[in-house]
């Protein structure tokens, strides 16, 4: 197996390996990764759309002007019947009250007498009320049987009567965990039988003291309880509904060691395998509409504000004992947390984290294992950095849908586990990457940073087996550039001088030739040697070369207003076998040092003429013998691109009919014809050295030998 392919399988070993650990990390975990999970699922609820508060449910306060104008909350039955009276001329739908007390204000204690004179105003207002929903506190401290039930209490009237036991869990099997009260803090008696409900108060914060679900459901000795906010919602739906549906009952769904939620009436509530429902909070405190209870015995409440609704009675005032750390407030007074629990059982909206929730959970780590496995050998091929983007993306990605799921569907996966893991199994991607394949990267780019552009580099990267000993028959093109008269040029310069010009010429002419893709293949006194086609294949690596000669002599024009004007003499493109070889690289030295005779700038040969016709402008300029090779070459002037305009065809017309009579010995015919071309362009040299040398053969006339050239080395 090749190192990269070990380095592949170890990549897709750890993947695997860190959806695993992670799964067995959350199934065996004992409080430490739950915190994070809350506190993630804290910040969800704060960050995502706010959960509007319905206006369907107002809260009736005592407050600090309730407690001013009628005294601590430790008042007598009647007051709390005169609050009956009045809410109940305004019609709403439910009045339920957030508190547990005896007729002193105090929790009930048992064995008291039944017969209390002085609960009598607050029974016969509950009863003639009809929609009034009293509660009660469980003690799950204590002994679990706890002591019987007073049989005249009427507590055990208000038990949940049904219960369905689902996917083939059995009452004998079952057994759901629960919460086990050892005790009851009732109502006096008398009260649970005047209330229209009855349901336990109790508010069970979590390890970290955040009240963040409410339980709906608790056992006492061998009967099941409905919360508080259960009934109410029970009595509400039972009202909207009463032409329909009759009285809703909750009924208790029950799997196999496990609640799966509550019924009531046409709504499925899905609550944790505790019965606990977690709740979406509308906000912090006065998210529902709130009157004192002074305004409401002042008469100062309009009936519109309560007709229709559901009205909570609970304490908000100042030094209170009943409020409780939320992820919005950290003092929220119990009867608000109860109209949110409220509000989610009638709307739907509540949140959902139960057994079905983990185990998305559990296989959204083993999808991230196997995705993992699958795409990041691949990726890594692509380098580090490519590797962070694509993480970043998947990333990305995913906390948008997970997002998606959570404020749509109140689903509250896994957060924080599938981070650690992403983490994990990148971080050790990466380390793989580094010393498997990352230092050999690192070290290719060093080597030819000087010599290619890193856009070329990156696909040799991509692409290492085209790096490899020995030789290969190609096709390259070869370019040559110097400066013109540069040894006279350096006489003249003081040493620094001459460095720091040669350092700028060659600054500049490097990055023409990587923005077209070529390779600087060594530089020698003023000159610069650049190839395309190797070392990776490309088809128009002609037209590249043209295209870097052309953007030299640009790049030069502004190099000369720092230096005084001085010209350029570049190069040829030949396109030559494989790595230039000293036969060809002879063959553009020699077309190189045809500058000086014609005046010209860019030089080529045939083949870079053959290849690169149809997208510049060339002329021919002579036919040569170049040392080392049998026969003649056809040299042509590169002049520019095909679509810049400027190209005066007459011009190159007259010049190549020039150039064709001086072949055949015409030499009236070419002195003509190069006249012509010099009065089109003046500037153009090339025509006047033919044209003096026609005119001096149409003189002294000479065999054919006499004016074809050799210009080899010399």
């Amino acid at each position: 197996m090749t190192p990269k392919g070990r380095g592949a399988l170890l990549v897709r070993l750890i993947c695997l390996g860190s959806g695993l650990l992670w799964i067995v990390l959350v199934a065996t975990d004992r409080g430490l990764l739950e915190r994070f999970e809350l506190a993630a699922l804290d910040t969800e609820l704060r960050l995502g759309p706010p959960s509007h508060a319905s206006p369907d449910i107002i809260i009736v306060a005592v407050d600090e002007r309730a407690v001013h104008r009628y005294g601590p909350l430790r008042w007598p039955p009647s007051r709390m019947a005169e609050i009956i009276t009045a809410l109940d001329r305004a019609a709403p739908r439910v009045i339920a009250f957030d508190f547990a007390f005896s007729a002193e204000g105090e929790a009930h204690e048992r064995g008291a007498a039944a017969g209390r004179p002085e609960l009598q105003p607050l029974r016969e207002a509950a009863k003639r009320s009809g929609k009034v929903v009293l509660g009660n506190y469980f003690d799950f401290d204590a002994d679990p049987d706890g002591p019987p039930l007073l049989p005249d209490s009427g507590f055990r009237e208000h038990r949940v009567r049904r219960l369905l036991y689902l996917g083939g869990a059995r009452p004998a099997t079952a057994a759901p965990p629960v919460p086990v009260a050892s005790e009851v803090h009732t109502l006096a008696p008398g009260l649970p039988t005047a209330a229209r409900a009855y349901g336990h108060l109790n508010l069970v914060p979590g390890g970290d003291g955040i009240i963040r679900a409410m339980p709906l459901v608790a056992r006492y000795q061998d009967d099941f309880y409905s919360g508080f906010a259960v009934e109410v919602a029970c009595v509400y739906l039972s009202d909207v509904g009463k032409d329909t549906q009759g009285e809703i009952r909750p009924e208790v769904l029950i799997g196999r060691r496990r609640v799966e939620g509550l019924r009531l009436g046409d709504h499925r509530i899905t609550t944790d395998e505790r019965g606990q429902l977690l709740l979406r909070f509308a906000g912090g405190r006065g998210s529902y509409a709130t009157y004192s209870v002074a305004d409401v015995l002042a008469g100062r409440v309009s009936v519109e504000q309560i007709r229709g609704r559901i009205v909570l009675i609970g304490s908000t005032a100042a030094g209170a004992a009943d409020v409780w750390a939320t992820p919005f407030d950290p003092l929220l007074p119990g009867v608000e947390i109860h109209a949110n629990a409220i509000d989610n059982l009638l709307r739907g909206n509540f949140l959902v984290r139960n057994w079905y929730t983990r185990l998305l959970s559990f296989a959204q780590l083993a999808l991230l294992g196997i995705a993992g496995a699958l795409v990041l050998p691949w990726a890594r091929g692509y380098g580090l950095q490519r590797v962070g983007a694509l993480a970043s993306a998947f990333l990305l990605l995913w906390l948008v849908g997970h997002y998606l799921l959570f404020t749509r569907t109140g689903y509250a996966l896994s957060v924080v586990s599938p981070l650690f893991a992403m983490v994990t199994l990148l971080g050790g991607t990466l380390v793989v990457s580094y010393f498997t394949e990352e230092k050999k990267r690192q070290q290719l780019e060093r080597s030819f940073e000087h010599y290619l552009d890193r856009s070329v580099i990156s696909e040799l990267l991509e692409r290492p087996e085209l790096l490899r000993l020995g030789g290969e028959r190609r096709d390259l093109t070869v370019l040559f550039c110097d400066i013109r008269n540069f040894t006279t040029l350096a006489e003249g310069l003081p040493p620094e001088a001459t460095v720091e010009m040669l350092n700028e010429f060659f600054t500049t002419m490097t990055g023409v030739v990587f923005s077209n893709g070529g390779l600087v293949d060594k530089f020698v006194g003023d000159q610069i040697m650049a190839i395309w086609g190797a070392p990776l294949e490309r088809q128009d690596h002609a037209v590249q070369g043209c295209a870097a000669a052309l953007g030299m002599i640009r790049a030069f024009d502004e190099l000369r207003m720092r230096w005084a004007h001085l010209p350029v003499c570049p190069w040829d493109s030949s396109r030559r076998p494989s790595d230039p070889t000293p036969a060809g690289i002879q063959c553009g030295v020699g077309i190189n040092s045809g500058h000086k005779l014609y005046g010209t700038q860019i030089l080529v040969g045939p083949d870079t003429y053959a290849a690169a016709r149809e997208k510049f402008w060339f002329r021919a300029i002579d036919r040569v013998r170049v040392r080392g090779r049998t026969g003649t070459l056809t040299v042509y002037e590169l002049l520019a691109r095909r679509e810049e305009l400027g190209i005066d065809a007459d011009w190159l017309a007259a010049f190549a009919e020039g150039l064709e009579a001086y072949w055949q010995g015409d030499w009236a015919t070419a002195t003509r014809a190069f006249g012509a071309a010099v009065a089109r362009n003046s500037l153009d040299a090339c025509a006047k050295f033919y044209l003096s040398h026609a005119e001096q053969l149409a003189k002294n006339s000479s065999s054919q030998q006499e004016w074809e050239r050799a210009l080899g080395p010399r």
